[in-house]
């Protein structure tokens, strides 16, 4: 148990609180603890797999929408913003009027920028243009017919090839706008029509007159898609691996649980251990039991292994006429005196010892004599 919750990732280990004791563990509150733990962390790990989920569907539209963009760029060059108020645009034999007009050749890059850019301004660039100058509803429509006297877009612009307009309408019209007001200024991008006075946004290009210009804008506009898409698709795959960690974890802190040692078993081993301890217990205690009566009937045997060695020096002392009552002296070794007197010759050196004696007479009749008796 202390394994599984030192190898816990998910889940809090601080969750799962465990004795030092085995012996103190309850089990119960113990498996009710993991369960509120996992319960918690996978709370935790389930908003955030929501969170995850709603970023790569964002990712996902986020993608969408630019390959849609990049695919129409690809097809066709791009054009002005509409105004929110403007309906779509049916009238076939209408145009805008930049898809009309090209700059003319002796116009410079940095004069066409500002042109384009005080006309769009202005609201003339996305005008509409038509045969016989019909006014849209919700739209802005060139009408101007009477030339002016000075210098007019004529000036900077001419009729592109092959126009959806006649040309001598769209000419008509080129010649009608002045750029030599008072307050025009043509390399400064200022632009004045009536009484309204435009003004080119700081650092335009132009990309909408003249097809060079458009292919121009939409290249460059591809370019950027393409860049807006590879950074898109980055971040969905990015989302999807995070999702899929989420997951992945999800899954991992439910096995962290499912691995937590089923209480039934924990029940069991305990019992085992109890059990094992009762019978090591049982085991050593007859054991003592067991060593002590054995030590007890040694020294028994001892003593009787005594007795019989005194009972024998006895009967041999009253056979010889020696005296029969003396101490029970104990040697250096802890042995009797009686047994070491058996086991020496000096007291009868100048006649057969008594053992002798003994043994001789024991051999011929199975027994010692004494004074012709048999004892």
């Amino acid at each position: 148990m202390a394994a599984w919750r030192t190898g816990l990732v998910h889940l809090s280990p601080d969750a799962v609180p465990l004795p030092d004791d085995p012996d103190l563990i309850d089990l119960p509150v113990v498996a009710l603890a993991v369960e509120r733990a996992h319960a918690a962390a996978a709370a935790d790990l389930r908003v955030r797999i929501t969170d995850a989920n709603r970023l790569v569907k964002d990712s996902e539209q986020s993608v969408g929408d630019v390959a849609a963009k990049l695919a129409e760029a690809q097809r066709e060059a791009p054009v002005p913003s509409a105004p929110p108020w403007r309906p779509a645009r049916i009238d076939s034999r209408a145009a805008p009027f930049w898809s009309l007009v090209d700059f003319a050749p002796q116009v410079t890059p940095q004069q066409a920028d500002r042109l384009e850019g005080a006309l769009l301004v202005a609201g003339l660039l996305d005008a509409l243009v038509n045969q016989n100058g019909t006014v849209t509803a919700g739209d802005v429509t060139i009408t101007a017919e009477v030339p002016a006297s000075g210098r007019c877009l004529a000036d900077f612009l001419v009729v592109e090839a092959d126009p959806s307009v006649p040309a001598d309408r769209i000419t008509t019209l080129l010649r009608a706008v002045a750029v030599d007001d008072p307050d025009s200024d043509i390399a400064s991008g200022r632009l004045q029509v009536g009484s309204l006075t435009a003004l080119a946004p700081p650092d335009y290009q132009a990309r909408f007159i003249g097809r060079t210009a458009r292919e121009r804008a939409r290249l460059a506009h591809v370019a950027a898609l393409q860049a807006s898409l590879d950074q898109a698709e980055a971040a969905l795959r990015e989302a999807q691996r995070v999702r899929a960690v989420l997951d992945q974890d999800l899954a991992a802190a439910s096995a962290e649980r499912d691995r937590f040692p089923a209480t039934a078993g924990l029940y069991g081993a305990r019992e085992r251990v109890i059990e094992l301890r009762l019978a090591f217990g049982v085991a050593q205690r007859e054991t003592a039991e067991q060593l002590a009566a054995a030590q007890l009937a040694l020294q028994r045997r001892l003593a009787e292994i005594d007795a019989a060695e005194t009972a024998t020096a006895a009967r041999l002392a009253e056979a010889q006429g020696w005296p029969t009552t003396r101490p029970r002296l104990r040697s250096g070794a802890g042995q009797p005196v009686s047994r070491l007197m058996l086991s020496t010759r000096q007291p009868w050196s100048s006649s057969p010892s008594p053992p002798q004696t003994w043994n001789r007479q024991r051999r011929r009749s199975g027994r010692p004599r004494v004074n012709g008796q048999t004892s």
